[in-house]
């Protein structure tokens, strides 16, 4: 059973509310540029991510893409910050997908409402800040 990384989540969160619009495209995860990245991409420069395993590198499916360990793409940031595929896509591809469930690891279904926010930047913070309340309600 996968258990969030709460932890890492928030510390993503601030980091990406510490950015401006304009450095956040969730359509790539890095610009050739190193100014631009989406939310995981982000992390993926933070010094402290970095420490815990989390790299920004070639993989299979892109010239830069998240690594950790031997996971990369999608596969990274499922395992380095504890979320089923669902869950990555939903909290990091905001643009793909307007209303979701996730399940919260004790066979429940979560509902996540669809956010309404102006920037990609706003609707992963919204659909950040709604999933870690949710998952911190519902651990023992």
């Amino acid at each position: 059973m996968l258990t969030p990384h709460i932890e890492r989540l928030e510390r993503l969160r601030a980091l990406l509310a510490s950015k401006a619009e304009e450095e956040v495209d969730l359509s790539t995860w890095a610009y050739p540029c190193g100014t631009v990245f989406c939310a995981v991409g982000w992390a993926t420069q933070d010094p402290d991510f970095q420490k815990e395993g989390l790299k920004l590198g070639h993989t299979i499916n892109s010239l830069r893409g998240p690594k950790f360990g031997e996971l990369d793409d999608w596969h990274a940031v499922e395992a380095f910050f504890g979320l089923t595929p669902g869950q990555a896509e939903y909290l990091f591809m905001p643009y793909r997908l307007s209303d979701e469930f996730y399940h919260d690891g004790r066979g429940t279904r979560q509902r996540l409402d669809a956010d309404k926010a102006d920037t990609q930047q706003g609707a992963v913070l919204a659909r950040l800040d709604t999933f870690i309340a949710n998952v911190k309600v519902s651990q023992p």
